[in-house]
């Protein structure tokens, strides 16, 4: 609303927004809440935390290492944050070897 306040209305914005006019005032006056600066705290800590994990880690160990790291959040709330920013923990797969024609042979040729 704030980029568009010179070409349209206040009134007409808050309207299609569905948020009335003094709350739109209100939010200029009193600028971010403590919430949300604490928010953007965490969500640097997150992304910190998670590109130092090799993006291995979920919300549970996430919660671990903030906790580490000074800054004691649920669990919850760091499933939200991160589900929010689009990030997930990536799966390590299980160590299977190649078989190969020759081992495949050999196999054949043991038994």
């Amino acid at each position: 609303m704030k980029q568009h306040k010179l070409k349209y209305p206040v009134e007409m914005m808050s309207k299609v927004l569905d948020v009335s006019k003094g709350g739109y005032y209100n939010w200029l006056n009193y600028g971010p809440s403590d919430r949300w600066l604490e928010n953007r705290k965490i969500i640097e800590l997150i992304e910190l935390a998670f590109e130092e994990s090799y993006q291995s880690y979920g919300s549970p160990r996430m919660a671990v290492e903030l906790e580490k790291r000074g800054c004691k959040v649920s669990r919850p709330r760091i499933a939200r944050m991160m589900k929010a920013m689009g990030i997930f923990a990536r799966r390590k797969r299980k160590f299977k070897t190649q078989q190969t024609l020759v081992t495949t042979i050999q196999y054949l040729l043991i038994s």
